[in-house]
């Protein structure tokens, strides 16, 4: 059963005064009165996210006085200019989306917004997106200007999950200065509302306007704040999935330097319940696990963590990301092939690799064709009419290694990525690729 309190749905064809604290009960990990199975959860399309709550010694250990701050603790307040997240990485055209499906403007300078229980001058739309849009505003009465991000109601499991997610994070002493700080949540006039901090940019935008690639020192210095940041949620048990550079936001670069937090936690699982056989993650940092349907953890963001950090070193992107199989060519060619067992195990595997029979005899019989083609001494060279009884030609199905005498050590390692018995099939058509993720 859940920690907290089960509260009715929340209506949202009322205005807004609903405290985030509601928001947050309406669905929790365990859900409302209708709780999903565990199996129904890990079915869950990665569009409409779920979560279960922490068994009850993992959330015992995490919120013990050491590392918990009560609800109301201050946190760093930051007024500076900031760049939003949205789903258009994949068109590389920044945090500002130009999709035909973004939400329809719906703020706009001098707008008067009312919350809980404060009213929000609109002074300036920061960025828009599919989900929504973000504004910088100054509350009125105080002496404070904070991000607010709104967002349609039918993005609901994505609102909520996100605002819960990071209420959870940002209690925790030790680890909430690497998570954007959400401060309140509430609805108006049909819309989802969340109050964050302000921060500076986006590593996107920041790398844009900078023009260069990142020094290696500086790539240090975000690698330990993320995976400072990525060690708290898999300690949570709880994995981000949308780790990219419009995600990671500079708190304030001109007083602290590549002081980094990580943001949009709306596509977030409990990494128990991470969707099964289902393609998700942006292709430029999607692990190759996702890809061919393998088993799945947290391991996925540290991939893309990985991906992110080879990107503001090149100042490119280390794998095409057009189509998976020319993603998929290039990782393996790269890095290397997942051993057979994986294979064996991927659901998708089939979409992208054939498998042969007597794999490695027939890759011994090629080699040993290519060394007979190869020989240097032209008297000793195979000749074309031999070359055709080769077996490799002939495909007998009753290869033997004793049919060979060269040695194969030299050149076995060239190929050691297809001796498991797989190769990479043929091209996927662009016009059927499928399920790259915003």
């Amino acid at each position: 059963m859940s920690n907290r309190e089960q509260t009715p749905d929340l209506d949202f064809s009322k205005e807004g005064k609903i405290n985030s604290s509601h928001l947050v009960q309406t669905k929790t990990r365990t859900g409302t009165s209708s709780i999903e199975t565990k199996a129904e959860k890990k079915n869950t399309p990665h569009s409409d996210p779920r979560k279960s709550s922490p068994n009850d010694e993992k959330f015992s250990q995490l919120f013990s006085s050491e590392n918990f701050e009560g609800a109301n603790s201050e946190d760093s307040k930051m007024d500076l200019s900031i760049r939003w997240e949205t789903d258009s990485s994949d068109t590389d055209k920044g945090s500002y989306s130009t999709d035909s499906d973004s939400t329809p403007s719906t703020l706009t300078p001098g707008m008067i917004i009312t919350g809980n229980s404060k009213v929000y001058n609109v002074e300036e739309i920061l960025g828009s997106g599919t989900f929504g849009e973000v504004a910088r505003c100054c509350i009125e009465g105080q002496d404070k200007v904070v991000a607010l991000k709104v967002t349609s109601g039918k993005y609901e499991n994505a609102f909520l999950n996100e605002v819960e997610t990071l209420q959870l994070l940002n209690k925790l002493t030790n680890f909430k200065h690497y998570f954007i700080k959400c401060n309140d949540s509430f609805t108006y006039q049909g819309f989802l509302c969340q109050e964050f901090e302000l921060l500076d940019q986006t590593l996107l935008d920041y790398l844009k306007k900078r023009g260069d690639p990142f020094k290696v020192a500086e790539i240090r210095a975000i690698a330990q704040q993320m995976l400072v940041a990525l060690s708290a949620l898999k300690h949570l048990g709880i994995t981000h999935t949308d780790v990219k550079l419009d995600n990671i936001m500079l708190v304030n670069h001109d007083a602290q330097p590549f002081r980094v937090k990580l943001i949009d936690f709306g596509l977030a699982f409990e990494t128990e319940c991470l969707p099964e056989n289902v393609v998700f993650q942006n292709l430029k940092t999607r692990a190759p696990e996702i890809t061919l349907g393998l088993p799945r953890d947290e391991a996925i963001d540290t991939w893309s963590l990985g991906c992110l950090l080879s990107a503001l070193f090149l100042d490119c992107h280390l794998f095409p990301y057009e189509n998976e199989y020319d993603n998929l060519r290039i990782i393996m060619k790269l890095l290397g092939q997942p051993d057979k067992k994986l294979l064996d195990e991927g659901t998708l595997v089939s979409d992208y690799f054939r498998k042969g029979k007597n794999g490695s005899e027939y890759i011994k019989a090629f080699l040993d064709l290519v060394k007979k083609m190869l020989t240097v001494d032209p008297s000793n060279r195979i000749l074309p009419a031999d070359a055709l009884k080769h077996p490799f030609i002939t495909m007998d199905k009753k290869i033997a290694d004793s049919d060979f005498t060269c040695d194969f050590s030299y050149v076995v390692n060239m190929f050691s990525p297809c001796m498991c018995g797989f190769s990479l099939g043929a091209p996927v058509p662009p016009t059927n690729t499928k399920n790259i993720a915003g």
